[in-house]
């Protein structure tokens, strides 16, 4: 068989890509970066999911702790009140430190001097 250096055979198979193969290989990759995408995505809006939840636990108990505190405040204010009034005042000196009352009160007046001459 003669090659012909003026006409070369028109329906020999080419590497050449065809418009459609270059079309089809386009869309392909577009496809692929659609589902890089949409993974990325996705895995995105788990952590954010789970990230938010978690912080609505520990607010939870945060809150929760908010609570005891304030009570444990209320039960020590109240029993401060309680160390603070008079009746047991009275009770723990006549009773701990051996104290009694005064019957009668003497007074010490200073006397009437002056301290400047006018």
């Amino acid at each position: 068989m003669i090659k012909s250096k003026v006409y070369p055979r028109l329906f020999a198979p080419t590497n050449q890509p065809t418009a459609t193969t270059k079309f089809m290989t386009l869309i392909s990759n577009y496809k692929i970066i659609i589902f890089c995408l949409s993974i990325i995505s996705l895995l995105s809006y788990l952590v954010i999911v789970n990230r938010t939840n978690t912080m609505g636990y520990e607010i939870a108990e945060m809150e929760l702790r908010i609570n005891n505190l304030k009570e444990q405040h209320r039960d020590l204010e109240s029993k401060a009140t309680e160390l603070q009034s008079m009746q047991r005042i009275k009770s723990v000196s006549n009773s701990v430190l051996s104290m009694v009352e005064a019957e009668n009160f003497d007074y010490i007046l200073p006397e009437q001097t002056s301290v400047a001459v006018k």
